[in-house]
């Protein structure tokens, strides 16, 4: 199982980090906390039926260029 960072998942979908959060929190976008003091993180899996849903084409190579 693979999680992306809401940073990462921001840069993806073409979004704030806040946007990523805020979304998340609102269960819009599946996101879960690794543990209790960790930050958001959301599995690569859901994020591609989320992307593929809303007709969204997510760029992959972005992350590479960081």
């Amino acid at each position: 199982m693979e999680w992306l960072t809401t940073s990462e998942v921001a840069l993806l979908l073409g979004v704030s980090d806040q946007t990523v959060r805020r979304m998340i929190a609102d269960d819009k976008l599946p996101g879960s906390r690794l543990s209790d003091d960790s930050w958001y993180r959301v599995e690569k899996t859901k994020l591609i039926e989320y992307a593929y849903k809303r007709g969204i084409t997510l760029n992959w190579g972005l992350l590479q260029k960081q």
